[in-house]
């Protein structure tokens, strides 16, 4: 768990082929993670990996590109009328999460509120 969590929040992919992954590691990062990482995926896989730390700036780390569709999916339903009327009528709410299911209709709501 500690690796997974470590390659989630603190590491930025700089490059990744099959047997090389490049990162970039963020503060607090141990030392032995390259290391650490290398052996795991030749246990895993049986095939060599090469495993290199970069000065690079490298992708978001996976955390931060989770945060980023998930402010996007909001912002998305921001958008749509019912969120919209919604947020008028109660200002202060905040949209906490958005959950994947079927799209509405562009003119179902409209039609609803004419009944």
């Amino acid at each position: 768990m500690r690796l997974f969590a470590e390659l989630e929040n603190k590491v930025h992919l700089v490059r990744f082929e099959p047997g090389l992954i490049e990162f970039r590691p963020a503060e607090g990062v141990p030392r032995e993670l390259a290391n650490t990482l290398r052996e795991k995926l030749m246990a895993w896989t049986g095939e060599r990996w090469q495993v290199t730390i970069s000065q690079e700036d490298g992708a978001p780390t996976l955390s931060e590109q989770e945060r980023a569709r998930t402010e996007a999916r909001k912002a998305r339903a921001r958008e749509t009328a019912p969120v919209r009327d919604v947020l008028e009528v109660f200002p202060d709410a905040e949209i906490r999460e958005v959950h994947a299911g079927a799209a509405p209709r562009p003119d179902a709501h409209e039609r609803e509120r004419k009944r």
